[in-house]
């Protein structure tokens, strides 16, 4: 994972969980957010990706930009946590019926 000016690049972390189809991934600094709100969300970022590397988690509404090598793109995005997991059907089954 890399900060590098106003983008979070995490290219290595999506390829672990969509595999090397990925091309590169990022986001991008919005201009209502302050950069130390910014260098927050890196960290928490990496935090994150330290306790789970199949798993990109952003706090906030901030959209996840993936490009793939067959010329495809597509952006991730909720309003609050968006998340992204590599999981068997069978472990998102088991998981999605034990919740509340």
């Amino acid at each position: 994972m890399l900060l590098q000016e106003n983008k979070i690049y995490f290219t290595e972390e999506a390829k672990e969980i969509f595999g090397d189809i990925v091309d590169y991934a990022y986001l991008v600094k919005p201009e209502w957010l302050s950069s130390e709100e910014f260098d927050e969300t890196y960290v928490g970022i990496k935090q994150n990706i330290r306790e789970n590397s199949h798993e990109i988690k952003v706090n906030g509404a901030l959209p996840i930009f993936i490009n793939l090598l067959n010329g495809k793109s597509f952006t991730l995005w909720t309003t609050e946590i968006c998340g992204v997991s590599s999981k068997s059907e069978e472990d998102y089954l088991k998981e999605i019926n034990q919740m509340d």
